[in-house]
């Protein structure tokens, strides 16, 4: 049954999003002769720049909103040295549309393909150096599908595999961009009618962290252990705060038995710093966990553009407490060894950005646009303070990223 309906989709998507066929208007019999003359002309210009680029198409039906591949070279380091250090190639797909039920994308279906067997992770190994994860491989897993609805203005309605809600918080400390929610979603944007420009409430299931394929975790949309409450405040032009509760139930990963409910507070801001400060852009994120270990965690992260954000630098320093992922049932990380995709990944993990992990991370990335379509970049951190062991205390990478999606934009395939 699944590959009958990955068969109709690729189908479908073959039969919509193909670009719209000229149409050559037909001569009138009474164009005088210096009308058509003037007519060969244009003609004979338009074929002179024939090979200029051709505008893109919208499709009626489909919209490709991200295709990308990307290889990186990464070194990743544990803490304390016995926990080991690698050097390996991994490789990324990611795919990102929507399909379009009406001409005003009210109603669609949100999709979002990658490579990467785990929660935190759309890399994946490519079995050039030593292995980390042992996940080498070059599958594709469809991590988000789900029905979206905007019936009136400034309400939206989600069912389905999702991304985590997150306004201006980061990664670093909530979620990780790869994660998947499984559950409904509202959301309400009316600024002009509430105080708050977003508010949205989630309810639904977070788990399953080593089944990215959302056919192989659908049954858990009728199941919720997730909770989520969030408000975004834009304050001026310049500023944005966002606001949130969650509460995650769960077993502590020591035994897998005793029954836990994590509460946590987050909140961040983001501000444009552009023309007036050493950085564009800058955030400022922090969380409290209230139960049933109180401890807290925080993000400061900062930007810069140079040439007109062809080049992008940015440094900053992220706290994730020790007792993070073991409260979100991420597995075993903290005390397992093991290196499988049967008996789990290295450790040192936690839900939060895989490159970040727990600890207290000095960071810094960096990114130069060498075309539209390629862009080099690099990354790296390190746990300034390790006082407990981890997998990741010190990270990496550097790699390049092909976007198709440009590519195809300049033949006209996509607008």
């Amino acid at each position: 049954m699944r590959k009958f309906l990955f068969a109709v989709v690729a189908a479908y998507l073959a039969f919509a999003t193909q670009p719209a066929a000229a149409q050559v208007e037909a001569k009138k019999e009474s164009q005088s002769t210096t009308e058509i003359a003037s007519a060969k002309k244009k003609e004979e210009k338009s074929d002179a720049k024939s090979s200029a680029p051709v505008n893109p198409q919208e499709s009626r039906w489909f919209e490709l909103k991200r295709a990308e591949i990307s290889f990186r070279v990464r070194y990743i380091d544990g803490y304390p040295s016995s926990n080991g250090h690698s050097t390996h190639l991994q490789h990324r797909e990611l795919f990102e549309g929507r399909l379009k039920f009406d001409q005003e994308a009210k109603y669609t279906l949100n999709l979002r393909a990658s490579s990467g067997f785990y929660f935190t992770r759309s890399f994946a190994e490519a079995g050039v150096g030593h292995p980390w994860n042992n996940e080498t491989g070059w599958n594709m897993f469809l991590r988000h599908m789900y029905f979206s609805a905007k019936p009136v203005k400034g309400l939206e309605l989600q069912y389905g595999s999702m991304p985590f809600a997150k306004g201006v918080l980061e990664e670093n400390d909530t979620w990780d961009e790869d994660g998947y929610v499984s559950g409904q979603r509202i959301s309400v944007r009316r600024p002009d009618k509430l105080f708050f420009d977003d508010a949205t409430v989630t309810f639904g299931y977070v788990g399953d962290l080593f089944k990215p394929n959302f056919f192989r975790r659908a049954q858990r949309l009728g199941e919720v252990n997730y909770r989520q409450f969030l408000v975004t405040k834009n304050v001026g032009k310049r500023t944005a705060i966002t606001a949130e509760y969650e509460s995650k139930n769960g077993t502590l990963a020591a035994n897998k038995k005793t029954p836990v409910n994590v509460q946590t507070v987050h909140v961040g801001t983001k501000i444009n710093t552009k023309g007036i400060g050493f950085a564009d852009r800058m955030w400022f994120d922090f969380y409290r966990r209230f139960t049933p270990e109180a401890d807290f965690g925080y993000n400061i992260h900062g930007e810069k553009g140079f040439m007109k954000d062809k080049l992008i630098f940015g440094m900053g320093f992220t706290r994730i407490d020790k007792s993070f992922q073991n409260l979100y049932d991420v597995q075993d990380w903290a005390v397992m060894r093991h290196k499988s995709l049967a008996t789990g990944p290295a450790i040192g993990g936690s839900p939060s950005a895989e490159k970040i992990t727990r600890g207290n991370h000095l960071f810094f990335h960096t990114s130069y646009k060498l075309s539209p379509e390629v862009t080099v970049f690099a990354y790296g951190n390190m746990d300034l303070r390790p006082t407990f062991a981890h997998g990741s205390a010190n990270q990496m990478n550097a790699g390049v990223t092909f976007d198709l999606l440009k590519t195809m934009q300049k033949v006209g395939w996509f607008k």
